[in-house]
């Protein structure tokens, strides 16, 4: 199997160049990376950008057999090259759609034209959501399945810090769902043996404005009870969630959130966590509903109660649901490719 990237090199990279290259995961697999250069200039930015696309379709065209099976992201930047090789060479297209980026972020009207037709052209399908599904397919009969998220769970035992209650926000630091932010809030209701650790991302004005929202209600607790860690990957990840007893995914609802299925959701699971959630249309009518607990309205006090209600030494390990739901989609997506 064949991963191919065709993204491109960030302006703060450390390397100015690289070209392209092949890399052995595994026996039966290995990605294929675009060549990219690094820039800071605006016009290069943006021909380094149409360049990455330039050779996925290229690549496409000169190393996919006709007919032949391909599973795509449905990321609207790729939407064209994507498309043109599916045309020329009669691809099957297996669409994976998380959300729709034209319904959560604010996009330009070209991009929003880029997602839809994208998603129109597909052949198959992998749903985060059952709601998503209703969304994209409405009469429609075409094949598809559900991922949720990667489903590898990781072993090891709760790490209890003493009485001290650990919970963890991971996502994007942004204002469209407001996740980060909310969760400190939260912290106004809750006793100080209950800390706050936020593995975030964002811009830096935003990040800026959560860490002085943070400094607040420290100052406010008296003590440190909310964290700012940043982005942590692999083992360093894994390690750290271990650490934490409840996860929070509180966020804004509207239209937006309708389909929308926090792949993070899964990776609390995976973890074996207590999970605390929004009341997410497509959480609440997925598989793993049964696994969270739903807080009764998003305002913060409500969130707080529904967490001081959580007993963690009656909760059941949720890694065992995860690895059902990785049994299931085996089966379907070898099915999927395979007929």
């Amino acid at each position: 199997m064949e991963i191919i990237s065709p993204s491109w090199m960030r302006d703060d990279s450390n390397i100015k160049y690289e070209g392209q290259k092949r890399v052995n995961v595994d026996e039966d697999i290995s990605v294929i990376f675009c060549p990219s250069w690094k820039t800071s200039n605006k016009v290069t930015r943006n021909i380094k950008v149409m360049f990455s696309l330039v050779w996925l379709f290229i690549y496409l065209i000169f190393n996919v057999k006709s007919h032949e099976k391909i599973i795509a992201y449905h990321v609207p930047w790729i939407s064209i090259p994507i498309r043109a090789a599916k045309r020329i060479k009669k691809l099957n297209l297996i669409l994976e759609i998380g959300e729709m980026y034209s319904e959560i972020w604010v996009e330009a009207n070209k991009f929003k034209n880029m997602e839809k037709k994208l998603i129109e052209c597909s052949d198959m399908y992998l749903f985060a959501s059952s709601s998503l599904k209703k969304r994209v397919l409405k009469n429609k009969v075409k094949r598809y399945i559900y991922y949720h998220a990667s489903y590898e769970t990781y072993a090891g035992n709760k790490i209890k810090d003493n009485d001290v209650i650990n919970l963890v926000y991971v996502g994007s630091v942004d204002l469209t769902k407001g996740g980060a932010f909310k969760a400190i809030n939260i912290l106004k209701f809750l006793p100080s043996n209950y800390t706050l650790h936020i593995l975030g991302y964002g811009e830096l004005q935003l990040i800026n404005k959560l860490k002085d929202k943070i400094n607040t209600i420290n100052h406010e607790k008296n003590k440190d009870v909310c964290f700012f860690v940043g982005t942590l990957f692999g083992n360093q990840y894994s390690d750290y969630l271990l650490k934490c007893d409840i996860a929070l995914n509180p966020q804004n609802l509207g239209k937006s959130m309708e389909t929308a299925f926090p792949s993070k959701i899964i990776s609390y699971l995976a973890h074996g966590m207590v999970v605390v959630s929004t009341e997410i249309e497509s959480i609440k009518n997925s598989s793993i509903a049964n696994n969270i607990h739903f807080v009764e309205s998003n305002e913060p006090k409500s969130i707080a109660n529904t967490i001081l209600n959580i007993n963690l030494s009656n909760e059941v390990d949720t890694r065992a649901t995860v690895e059902t739901l990785a049994d299931k989609f085996l089966i379907e997506m070898k099915e999927l490719l395979i007929t």
